[in-house]
């Protein structure tokens, strides 16, 4: 049995519906739930229980072009306005109309300038999922 793997290549990244310019790396779309362990004193059971789901932040990073007025501008302002944005991470796994597409809303909490040795320049943004990930299959 063949196994199906999904190459990173060909990844966009949307934000508000704008094409994000030349993604160099991008983070997790993690969630997880806060659990509680109950022990007893008089015995060595014990029990857990589940909280409410907490979603993660995602640290993505892109050559710096400020000429992007619609994707990278969009991170920009959204951090300077403290207004949320929705995201949309489309996979390379197109079956001749889309990739899968992993829809959220997202805050901007840090934006990140850097400006390397013998290297092009990046932007980084850190963005706190918002929402539940919609998740829309390849097709």
């Amino acid at each position: 049995m063949a196994i199906n793997v999904t190459d990173t290549q060909g990844i966009t990244v949307k934000v508000d519906g704008n094409l994000v310019g030349c993604l160099q790396t991008i983070g997790s779309l993690e969630e997880t739930r806060s659990v509680k362990e109950y022990t007893c004193m008089s015995s060595n059971e014990s029990a857990k229980s589940l909280g409410s789901i907490s979603r993660g932040a995602m640290d993505i990073g892109l050559l710096l072009d400020e000429s992007d007025t619609l994707g990278q501008k969009g991170l920009r302002d959204a951090f300077n306005s403290n207004t949320p944005v929705v995201m949309a991470i489309e996979t390379s796994d197109s079956l001749g109309v889309n990739g899968t597409i992993y829809t959220f809303t997202g805050k901007v909490s840090k934006v990140s300038r850097s400006f390397p040795t013998d290297e092009g320049l990046m932007i980084d943004f850190t963005v706190e999922v918002a929402s539940e990930t919609v998740i829309t299959p390849a097709a």
